[in-house]
C-alpha cells in the first residue's frame, strides 16, 4: 500500500498518521503510482525466483499476522 498527499492541511495530518502506521506517502499521485508499480515488479521478481512465499511469511511474522 502506498499513498499520495496533495499537501492540504487535512490530508497532511492524515498522511502523518498513515506514515506512523507504516504506509509510505508521496507528494504526488505520479510518485505513488511509480512506487506501487515498483512493488508490483518486485513481487513478479520474487515469484519468478521462487522467493515470494518466504518473503510473505517473513512479512507476516513482522506484522503479527
Amino acid at each position: 500500500v502506498v499513498g499520495a498527499d496533495n499537501c492540504g492541511t487535512y490530508t497532511w495530518k492524515q498522511a502523518i498518521l498513515a506514515e506512523e502506521k507504516g504506509t509510505p506517502m508521496y507528494l504526488s499521485v505520479e510518485r505513488a503510482a511509480k512506487a506501487a508499480w515498483a512493488l508490483y515488479k518486485y513481487g513478479e521478481w520474487l515469484r519468478k525466483n521462487n522467493k515470494y512465499e518466504d518473503y510473505v511469511e517473513r512479512f507476516r511474522k513482522i506484522i503479527g499476522y
